[in-house]
Protein backbone atom coordinates (compact mmCIF):
# COMPACT_ATOMS: atom_id res chain seq x y z
CA UNK A 1 0.00 0.00 0.00
CA UNK A 2 2.78 2.42 0.90
CA UNK A 3 4.58 1.85 -2.37
CA UNK A 4 1.45 2.46 -4.40
CA UNK A 5 0.89 5.79 -2.64
CA UNK A 6 4.44 6.92 -3.20
CA UNK A 7 5.29 5.74 -6.68
CA UNK A 8 2.03 4.62 -8.27
CA UNK A 9 0.79 1.18 -9.16
CA UNK A 10 3.01 -0.99 -11.34
CA UNK A 11 1.96 -1.49 -14.95
CA UNK A 12 3.72 -4.83 -15.27
CA UNK A 13 5.69 -7.24 -13.14
CA UNK A 14 9.07 -7.86 -14.70
CA UNK A 15 10.73 -11.21 -15.03
CA UNK A 16 14.20 -11.30 -13.54
CA UNK A 17 16.15 -10.40 -16.67
CA UNK A 18 14.01 -10.29 -19.77
CA UNK A 19 12.13 -6.98 -19.76
CA UNK A 20 14.89 -4.76 -18.33
CA UNK A 21 17.13 -5.98 -21.14
CA UNK A 22 14.77 -4.44 -23.71
CA UNK A 23 16.06 -0.99 -22.85
CA UNK A 24 19.59 -0.28 -24.04
CA UNK A 25 20.39 2.31 -21.40
CA UNK A 26 19.06 1.82 -17.87
CA UNK A 27 20.51 4.34 -15.43
CA UNK A 28 20.24 3.61 -11.71
CA UNK A 29 19.51 6.70 -9.60
CA UNK A 30 19.68 5.11 -6.17
CA UNK A 31 17.56 3.34 -3.59
CA UNK A 32 14.17 4.67 -2.53
CA UNK A 33 14.32 5.85 1.09
CA UNK A 34 10.68 4.81 1.55
CA UNK A 35 10.41 1.45 -0.18
CA UNK A 36 14.11 0.48 -0.01
CA UNK A 37 14.00 -0.63 -3.67
CA UNK A 38 16.37 0.32 -6.46
CA UNK A 39 15.13 3.03 -8.83
CA UNK A 40 16.32 3.15 -12.44
CA UNK A 41 15.23 5.16 -15.49
CA UNK A 42 15.16 3.98 -19.09
CA UNK A 43 17.15 6.71 -20.84
CA UNK A 44 15.86 5.61 -24.24
CA UNK A 45 12.25 6.17 -23.15
CA UNK A 46 12.62 9.88 -22.31
CA UNK A 47 10.42 11.93 -24.61
CA UNK A 48 9.40 15.57 -24.20
CA UNK A 49 5.78 15.93 -25.28
CA UNK A 50 5.40 19.65 -24.53
CA UNK A 51 7.46 22.52 -23.19
CA UNK A 52 7.25 21.27 -19.60
CA UNK A 53 5.99 17.67 -19.82
CA UNK A 54 8.23 14.66 -20.33
CA UNK A 55 7.25 11.00 -20.68
CA UNK A 56 9.52 8.17 -19.58
CA UNK A 57 9.51 4.78 -17.93
CA UNK A 58 11.31 3.60 -14.85
CA UNK A 59 11.89 0.62 -12.61
CA UNK A 60 11.12 0.56 -8.89
CA UNK A 61 12.40 -2.78 -7.73
CA UNK A 62 11.06 -5.15 -10.40
CA UNK A 63 8.01 -3.03 -11.24
CA UNK A 64 8.00 -1.22 -14.56
CA UNK A 65 6.13 2.11 -14.52
CA UNK A 66 5.18 4.31 -17.47
CA UNK A 67 4.84 7.92 -16.34
CA UNK A 68 5.08 11.59 -17.20
CA UNK A 69 6.55 14.47 -15.22
CA UNK A 70 5.83 18.17 -15.30
CA UNK A 71 9.33 19.63 -15.06
CA UNK A 72 8.06 22.93 -13.67
CA UNK A 73 6.08 21.52 -10.75
CA UNK A 74 7.89 18.14 -10.38
CA UNK A 75 4.50 16.38 -10.41
CA UNK A 76 4.93 12.77 -11.55
CA UNK A 77 1.86 11.11 -13.06
CA UNK A 78 2.02 7.33 -13.57
CA UNK A 79 -0.23 5.86 -16.26
CA UNK A 80 -1.82 3.88 -13.43
CA UNK A 81 -1.94 5.07 -9.84
CA UNK A 82 -1.87 8.42 -8.09
CA UNK A 83 0.20 11.44 -9.01
CA UNK A 84 2.89 12.53 -6.55
CA UNK A 85 5.71 15.00 -6.01
CA UNK A 86 8.92 13.30 -4.81
CA UNK A 87 11.01 14.39 -1.85
CA UNK A 88 13.54 17.16 -2.49
CA UNK A 89 16.39 14.67 -2.40
CA UNK A 90 16.62 10.97 -3.13
CA UNK A 91 16.49 8.44 -5.95
CA UNK A 92 13.11 9.51 -7.36
CA UNK A 93 14.05 13.21 -7.35
CA UNK A 94 17.28 12.35 -9.17
CA UNK A 95 15.28 10.34 -11.71
CA UNK A 96 13.07 13.27 -12.70
CA UNK A 97 16.07 15.60 -12.83
CA UNK A 98 17.57 13.25 -15.39
CA UNK A 99 14.30 12.98 -17.33
CA UNK A 100 13.95 16.75 -17.55
CA UNK A 101 17.59 17.64 -18.24
CA UNK A 102 18.22 14.84 -20.73
CA UNK A 103 15.24 15.87 -22.73
CA UNK A 104 16.27 19.49 -22.96
CA UNK A 105 13.85 20.97 -20.44
CA UNK A 106 14.03 24.72 -20.67
CA UNK A 107 15.43 24.78 -24.20
CA UNK A 108 13.51 27.06 -26.53
CA UNK A 109 14.75 27.68 -30.09
CA UNK A 110 18.14 26.23 -29.14
CA UNK A 111 18.60 28.80 -26.37
CA UNK A 112 18.77 27.61 -22.76
CA UNK A 113 16.15 29.22 -20.61
CA UNK A 114 17.28 29.63 -16.99
CA UNK A 115 14.81 28.16 -14.53
CA UNK A 116 14.54 30.76 -11.80
CA UNK A 117 12.63 30.73 -8.58
CA UNK A 118 13.03 30.16 -4.88
CA UNK A 119 12.55 27.27 -2.48
CA UNK A 120 10.01 27.97 0.26
CA UNK A 121 9.28 25.39 2.95
CA UNK A 122 10.32 22.51 0.75
CA UNK A 123 8.46 23.71 -2.38
CA UNK A 124 10.03 25.19 -5.50
CA UNK A 125 8.21 28.44 -6.27
CA UNK A 126 9.07 29.28 -9.86
CA UNK A 127 9.11 32.75 -11.39
CA UNK A 128 6.22 31.56 -13.53
CA UNK A 129 4.11 31.07 -10.40
CA UNK A 130 5.12 34.46 -8.99
CA UNK A 131 4.32 36.25 -12.26
CA UNK A 132 0.95 34.52 -12.50
CA UNK A 133 0.03 35.70 -8.99
CA UNK A 134 1.24 39.23 -9.77
CA UNK A 135 -0.91 39.36 -12.90
CA UNK A 136 -3.97 38.27 -10.92
CA UNK A 137 -3.25 40.87 -8.25
CA UNK A 138 -2.81 43.59 -10.85
CA UNK A 139 -6.21 42.68 -12.28
CA UNK A 140 -7.61 43.07 -8.75
CA UNK A 141 -6.32 46.64 -8.51
CA UNK A 142 -3.05 46.12 -6.65
CA UNK A 143 -0.31 48.57 -7.65
CA UNK A 144 2.96 47.07 -8.97
CA UNK A 145 4.88 48.55 -6.02
CA UNK A 146 2.67 46.69 -3.53
CA UNK A 147 3.29 43.27 -5.09
CA UNK A 148 6.65 42.24 -3.63
CA UNK A 149 7.89 39.04 -5.28
CA UNK A 150 9.38 37.75 -2.04
CA UNK A 151 6.10 38.12 -0.18
CA UNK A 152 4.23 36.44 -3.03
CA UNK A 153 6.68 33.52 -3.14
CA UNK A 154 6.49 33.15 0.64
CA UNK A 155 2.67 33.11 0.56
CA UNK A 156 2.65 30.48 -2.19
CA UNK A 157 5.11 28.27 -0.33
CA UNK A 158 3.20 28.68 2.95
CA UNK A 159 -0.04 27.66 1.23
CA UNK A 160 1.49 24.47 -0.20
CA UNK A 161 3.13 23.66 3.13
CA UNK A 162 -0.14 24.16 5.01
CA UNK A 163 -2.03 21.97 2.55
CA UNK A 164 0.08 19.04 3.68
CA UNK A 165 -1.87 19.00 6.93
CA UNK A 166 -5.10 20.97 6.45
CA UNK A 167 -7.75 21.34 3.76
CA UNK A 168 -8.34 24.30 1.47
CA UNK A 169 -11.57 25.19 3.27
CA UNK A 170 -9.80 25.14 6.64
CA UNK A 171 -7.26 27.67 5.37
CA UNK A 172 -10.04 29.95 4.14
CA UNK A 173 -11.80 29.66 7.50
CA UNK A 174 -8.56 30.49 9.33
CA UNK A 175 -8.12 33.66 7.26
CA UNK A 176 -11.73 34.67 7.91
CA UNK A 177 -11.25 34.22 11.66
CA UNK A 178 -8.00 36.18 11.59
CA UNK A 179 -9.71 39.12 9.88
CA UNK A 180 -12.50 39.03 12.46
CA UNK A 181 -9.97 38.88 15.30
CA UNK A 182 -8.21 41.96 13.97
CA UNK A 183 -11.52 43.73 13.49
CA UNK A 184 -10.13 44.69 10.09
CA UNK A 185 -11.86 47.16 7.82
CA UNK A 186 -13.78 45.82 4.85
CA UNK A 187 -11.19 47.28 2.44
CA UNK A 188 -8.33 45.58 4.28
CA UNK A 189 -10.26 42.30 4.42
CA UNK A 190 -11.03 42.45 0.71
CA UNK A 191 -7.36 43.03 -0.09
CA UNK A 192 -6.30 40.18 2.17
CA UNK A 193 -8.65 37.77 0.46
CA UNK A 194 -7.63 39.01 -3.01
CA UNK A 195 -3.99 38.35 -2.11
CA UNK A 196 -4.85 34.93 -0.68
CA UNK A 197 -6.86 33.93 -3.77
CA UNK A 198 -4.15 35.06 -6.20
CA UNK A 199 -1.36 33.18 -4.43
CA UNK A 200 -3.61 30.16 -3.85
CA UNK A 201 -4.44 29.88 -7.56
CA UNK A 202 -0.77 30.17 -8.54
CA UNK A 203 0.21 27.61 -5.89
CA UNK A 204 -2.31 25.04 -7.06
CA UNK A 205 -1.48 25.54 -10.73
CA UNK A 206 2.32 25.73 -10.66
CA UNK A 207 3.79 24.68 -7.32
CA UNK A 208 1.69 22.03 -5.58
CA UNK A 209 -0.86 20.80 -8.16
CA UNK A 210 -1.31 17.61 -6.14
CA UNK A 211 -3.53 19.73 -3.86
CA UNK A 212 -5.71 21.02 -6.71
CA UNK A 213 -8.94 19.54 -5.36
Amino acid sequence: MLKSLILGSAIATLSTLSLPAIATDWRTTGVSSRTRETVAIDMDSINRVSRYDVRFRYLIGKDLVQASVNCDSSLVTPDQGKSFVPDLIGATREMIKIACSENGYGRVDNQREIRRGVEVRGFWVSDQAIYAARNTLEDSGFSPNSMDSGKIANAIGRYCSARQVVSDSELTTALTLEMAKRNASSDYTDKAFDFYRATRIAAKQYVCPQYND
